[in-house]
C-alpha cells in the first residue's frame, strides 16, 4: 500500500529537513530464532534464495555466515535481513540531507545471557526511554541496578541530548560522531561505549541488492 521503501521515500528528501538518531541490537534476530519464525538451518536458507531468484548468492552467504556454528548464522543472517541492513538504506540515504546518528546496541542483561538472547530485540527501549517497568523491563529483570543505571543514563540521557538540541553528545565518554556515506560512525552502546567505522561493511554489501519475497 506504500509507494516507497522507507530508504527509497528517504533518498528522495521527503524528510530532508529531519536530524536522526538510526540503530539496532546487536542480536536482532535471536528473538525470533527462539520463535521459530525465520529460517534456522543452511538448506532452508537455500531454499529462500532459490525461491527468490538469488540461488547464486548462496556461496557467498556460506563465506561470509559459514565460519559460525549453523544457529549463531541462522541467528546473525535474521538479525542482518529483519532490521540491520535496512536500518543502514535508511541512514545512508537520510544522512545525503541531514545530520544523521548511527548506534548498535550491545548491552546484554542476566537474563538475556542465561537465554543465550543476547542484546535482541526489544531490548533498548527500555534503556531509550528510562522506563523500569513494562512487558520489555521483564528482560532486564535480575540485572545489577548498577548496571541498568549506567546504560539507562548513557543511551537516554543522549535520547535527550538529541531531542532538545539535536545532537546525542553532553553526557558520553566520547563524542558520538554524525553518521555519513563517507565515515561511517557507529556508537556501540554498552556500559563502556565505543565507536566503529563502517561495522559489518561485507555483510552489507552482500544484502544490499537482495530483495526477498517481493
Amino acid at each position: 500500500m506504500l509507494p516507497y521503501k522507507a530508504w527509497e521515500a528517504l533518498e528522495l528528501g521527503i524528510s530532508k529537513d529531519v536530524k536522526c538518531i538510526f540503530g539496532t541490537t546487536k542480536d536482532e534476530g535471536n528473538l525470533f530464532y527462539m520463535m521459530n519464525t525465520i529460517p534456522r538451518t543452511w538448506l532452508e536458507i537455500k531454499k529462500m534464495l532459490y525461491s527468490n531468484n538469488y540461488a547464486n548468492k548462496f556461496e557467498e552467504f556460506k563465506k561470509i555466515y559459514g565460519h559460525l556454528n549453523e544457529k549463531n548464522a541462522m541467528q546473525s543472517i535474521s538479525s542482518d535481513r529483519l532490521f540491520w541492513v535496512d536500518s543502514i538504506k535508511c541512514t545512508i540515504a537520510q544522512s545525503k540531507y541531514n545530520d544523521v546518528y548511527s548506534y548498535r546496541y550491545d548491552f546484554v542483561t542476566f537474563l538475556n545471557e542465561i537465554m543465550e538472547l543476547g542484546a535482541t530485540h526489544a531490548t533498548d527501549i527500555c534503556s531509550a526511554l528510562d522506563t523500569w517497568k513494562g512487558t520489555a523491563y521483564k528482560f532486564n529483570k535480575l540485572t545489577s541496578k548498577k548496571r541498568l543505571k549506567k546504560i539507562y543514563e548513557f543511551m537516554h540521557g543522549g535520547f535527550v541530548q538529541f531531542c532538545k538540541n539535536g545532537n546525542p553528545n553532553g553526557n558520553w565518554p566520547m563524542t558520538w560522531k554524525k553518521y555519513d556515506e563517507k565515515n561511517k560512525f557507529t556508537f556501540i552502546l554498552n556500559t563502556r561505549p565505543s565507536i566503529e567505522y563502517n561495522p559489518n561493511s561485507k555483510k552489507f554489501d552482500l544484502w544490499k541488492d537482495i530483495s526477498l519475497y517481493e
